[in-house]
Formats: structure tokens, C-alpha cells, sequence
């Protein structure tokens, strides 16, 4: 990023309550990555979205954050290969897919 960056002051407080909404679990976890970015901004990804990119550091950049770690871990189960396994191998592909 060209420009200085930063996040706001209760950068904390509303990475813990956007991630109390999003899933509870998380959000001490979350929190500490906020505290963290706010610390060493340069650290943080740049957003693709031109709307978030612009309130990097914001609410709405904390949000996005929020949402991204949250979808990161949640389980993702393999698609198959297209190809044409052998016996054993197609044996353990349909134990793991069915």
C-alpha cells in the first residue's frame, strides 16, 4: 500500500463484536489477529473490494476480516479427481464421499 495505513482506535472492541456475531468461538482468536494488524498494519492483506479497500481499518474492513476468518475454518471436504483412479484407490474415494 502506497498510502499510510491504520486501523481505529477500538479496533479490539469491534473485531470482538463483529466476531461475537458471526461465531463467539472465535472471537478472542480474531481479536488477537486486530490486535495484532493494528499494531504492524502493513501486515494486513490488501482487500480486492475497492468499498473495503477504502475503509481498510474500519468497521467494515473488521467485518470482512471477521467473515474471511471465519470461512477459513470451516471444514472442506476434497472434490473428487476426474480422473480414473485404480480399485484400492476408487475403494477409499467412495468410503471418504459416501
Amino acid at each position: 500500500m502506497s498510502e499510510a495505513v491504520f486501523f481505529v482506535e477500538n479496533a479490539e472492541e469491534l473485531a470482538k463484536q463483529k466476531m461475537d456475531n458471526i461465531n463467539p468461538e472465535l472471537s478472542e482468536k480474531f481479536q488477537l489477529l486486530i490486535k495484532f494488524l493494528s499494531r504492524f498494519p502493513e501486515s494486513c492483506s490488501n482487500p480486492r473490494s475497492k468499498q473495503v479497500r477504502k475503509n481498510f481499518g474500519k468497521a467494515e474492513h473488521i467485518e470482512y476480516l471477521a467473515q474471511n476468518f471465519n470461512e477459513s475454518r470451516l471444514p472442506k471436504k476434497p472434490t473428487p479427481p476426474t480422473t480414473i483412479p485404480d480399485e484400492v484407490v476408487s475403494l477409499v474415494l467412495n468410503v471418504s464421499f459416501d
